[in-house]
């Protein structure tokens, strides 16, 4: 009878260990986008609400708003999917309710040991900005392009590369071409600051010089400016635009040293 009543008392504590962790488990949002992918939104542990008549979900999202790159908040601009019910409401901190449209003729699924409602969204993504997304930052550019004063100068002599950028916080020279037998000019690179209001550079070689500067905070969203310096008599002053391999914008400026 001992062994009995030991045993006993084992499964009940082992029943109520296994209640505790489910009553304290986490409440969540599945969603199963059109992609075929998934993402997780974690709920607060508030009552979910469901509207027979619509069909709308109304839940409290853990966190106050989306991440870039969560697998629903895209880092680039989207266009708005157009609104209908059914839909998956979120309540927000500021008491608004973010809704994201669900595919028709689908009806959300509960999973009782894992507290997680599983529903088809009608979208793969949300919209920078949309209120659960955070906005996009703004694309780096240059305040002022890269410039270099004197445009002419005699080898040895001294000419200043003056640039501002914003938006970004890291700067390369990765791309500047030099004369054969050059590898480097003092003072220039390979990192730069994404600001300077005047670098002296002096070129001891004569010769075609393309310094090219490319400024970026995020790799699809960076910008490229380029000078080359022409160390002679009779200097040219080209500049005109073309697109890079990535499509992003550049600017040109070569001279050429004799």
């Amino acid at each position: 009878m001992r062994p009995i009543a030991r045993f006993t008392v084992f499964l009940l504590s082992l029943a109520l260990l296994v209640t505790a962790v489910a009553a304290t488990a986490a409440p969540s949002v599945l969603l199963r986008k059109p992609n075929g992918q998934q993402v997780v939104l974690p709920l607060t542990a508030n009552p979910i609400e469901v509207d027979a008549r619509t069909g709308e979900i109304i839940a409290t999202p853990a966190a106050k708003s989306g991440v870039v790159g969560d697998g629903w908040c895209p880092d680039q601009m989207t266009s708005a999917p157009v609104f209908s019910w059914p839909a998956l409401s979120l309540r927000l901190s500021n008491g608004q309710l973010y809704r994201i449209p669900l595919a028709s003729g689908t009806s959300p699924s509960w999973g009782a040991l894992t507290t997680v409602w599983q529903v088809h969204t009608k979208a793969s993504q949300g919209v920078p900005g949309d209120g659960w997304c955070p906005p996009i930052a703004a694309a780096p550019q240059f305040t002022v392009p890269l410039i270099a004063q004197p445009t002419s100068v005699v080898a040895g002599n001294e000419t200043t590369l003056r640039w501002t950028s914003v938006g970004a916080n890291t700067c390369s020279t990765s791309g500047s071409v030099y004369p054969q037998g050059v590898t480097q000019v003092d003072g220039w690179g390979p990192a730069m600051p994404t600001e300077n209001g005047g670098t002296r550079l002096r070129p001891l070689t004569a010769g075609a010089y393309r310094f090219r500067l490319t400024c970026q905070k995020r790799q699809r969203r960076d910008l490229v400016r380029s000078i080359g310096n022409r160390l002679g008599n009779r200097p040219r002053w080209l500049m005109h635009g073309r697109p890079c391999p990535t499509g992003r914008p550049q600017s040109t400026i070569k001279l050429r040293a004799r």
